[in-house]
């Protein structure tokens, strides 16, 4: 007896000019607002700037900073965050907090800051460091940049930042890191020292994957005695070590007599090789990153690269076979909560991605999807001179394949599943829809790719005459 299982194939898929000052205020959330509208002021305008109240005199030297302290330095931008950037002059450092994204200056580049600076405080009290995030205006100015040199993190710089507070200890440092997790927050822990390290305002993209490995070149701008305590980093980079080895998928669950190919890479190598090994013998079996459940239980796979010696590991449980055959199917027209444009450009689908949770089927994935984009008939293949495709890792072993296309436009497409090829469309019909059905066996382990064949194959007595198609639907039957 078969079940159907159903799923969608929608699853599867700040001026930056000499002279002109920007300006910026963090004292509201309303104001934030209004100065993110507002990029910049002329030189005229900054002029007209309300002065802070303090009265302390002008600074032009960081190390020199107090709090209160009214400032007016020119020095070099050190890094840049989502909501302002270290200023540094080869010897000293100071975060100018501005509360908004910073597009109009970058790394390198030479500027003039004013404004106030003033300790930081938030609900905790007193967070133990200055920063410059009053009245603030700044401007590219022509000079020579400080050449900054990243000093080595070591366990006695690490344990000193809770109590650094000059600003000539504001350095830029660099240290291999594997990152971590404090509540929410990343963290970039230096192994042998116990002291919190936690980025500041950077992007979720440059933040690092938890339990990797990565080389980061940050400033310390500070140290928060908030939460328990931590240093505040303002990153220039966050690097994979080369030779570092990756397994491409986190996890995997199979049953017994299912299989799912990992993947590995290496940085910094192309066409690395690797040796796979299981941390317990007998539960699976391994040819060439492909696992195969061979009885219930847990284990650990490792991929080791036999270039750079270094390995990436992932954990595999196999439970026991399901007695019934499946049939899974991705229909384009029954809707999905996914949103396809994410799917069908990732790299690769996992199971859940694409299986309802009950299916047997949930080992069937579609990896390196090749011009295929989402459209109203389904998922579109193919642009008018450059073919598409679909390549599906088979994790069971299938019996049978059925394929609902929708041909384009009324012209012809030749196309291939496994060794079965057809014509889809005719001229008569803008929109022909066909089912092609493909009475082969795929083993588990092994690949399928759907594709359309050059313009100009024949089949038969048709000739093609398009690349393009569109894939409604695809059934995979379970192999009993």
């Amino acid at each position: 007896m078969k079940k159907n299982f159903l799923i969608p194939m929608i699853a599867l898929l700040g001026l930056a000019s000499c002279g002109g000052y920007s300006s910026s205020s963090a004292a509201s959330s309303q104001a934030s607002s209004s100065e993110a509208s507002s990029a910049a002021i002329s030189s005229e305008e900054s002029s007209s700037v309300a002065p802070s109240s303090s009265v302390a005199p002008t600074i032009e030297s960081i190390a020199q900073i107090t709090d209160g302290a009214q400032i007016d330095i020119t020095a070099t931008v050190g890094a840049v965050s989502n909501k302002g950037f270290v200023l540094t002059d080869g010897t000293a450092s100071v975060y100018v907090f501005l509360d908004k994204a910073v597009s109009d200056v970058a790394a390198g580049d030479v500027v003039n800051v004013k404004g106030v600076a003033e300790t930081y405080s938030g609900s905790s009290g007193s967070h133990g460091y200055i920063r410059v995030s009053k009245d603030v205006i700044y401007a590219k100015v022509q000079g020579t940049a400080a050449t900054i040199t990243p000093i080595e993190m070591t366990k006695e710089i690490a344990d000193a930042l809770p109590n650094m507070k000059a600003f000539t200890d504001y350095k830029l440092y660099t240290w291999t890191t594997t990152v971590g997790k404090s509540g929410t927050f990343p963290t970039y822990p230096f192994a042998e020292s116990s002291t919190l390290i936690e980025p500041l305002h950077t992007k979720t993209a440059d933040l690092g994957v938890e339990g990797q490995q990565y080389i980061v070149t940050a400033y310390f701008v500070g140290y928060d005695i908030s939460h328990g305590g931590f240093a505040s980093i303002v990153q220039t980079s966050i690097e994979t070590p080369a030779g570092t080895v990756r397994i491409t998928k986190s996890s995997a669950d199979l049953e017994v007599g299912e299989s799912v190919r990992f993947e590995a890479v290496t940085e910094g190598t192309e066409n690395d090789t690797y040796t796979w090994s299981s941390s317990v013998d007998g539960i699976v079996t391994i040819a060439d990153g492909v696992v195969t459940g061979a009885t219930v239980g847990s284990t650990v796979i490792t991929a080791k690269s036999n270039t750079s010696g270094k390995e990436d590991q992932v954990t595999v449980k196999v439970s026991a076979a399901s007695d019934v055959s499946a049939v899974s199917t991705y229909d384009s027209k029954t809707g999905s909560s996914a949103d396809p444009r994410t799917m069908i450009t990732s790299e690769a689908h996992q199971a859940s991605d694409l299986f309802d949770q009950t299916g047997t089927g949930k080992f069937i994935s579609i990896v390196t999807p090749t011009n295929a984009y989402l459209a109203s008939y389904g998922i579109k293949l193919s642009k008018s001179e450059e073919a598409g495709s679909l390549v599906f890792d088979l994790g069971v072993s299938v019996s049978k394949v059925a394929v609902t296309f929708v041909a384009y436009k009324g012209y012809l497409t030749a196309v291939q599943i496994g060794n079965t090829k057809a014509m889809l469309g005719d001229a008569e019909n803008q929109f022909a829809e066909k089912v092609v059905e493909v009475n082969e066996e795929f083993e588990s382990g092994s690949q399928l790719t759907l594709k359309p064949l050059s313009k100009g194959t024949t089949i038969g007595e048709e000739k093609s005459t398009d690349l393009r198609l569109y894939v409604k639907s695809i059934e995979f039957t379970k192999k009993a």
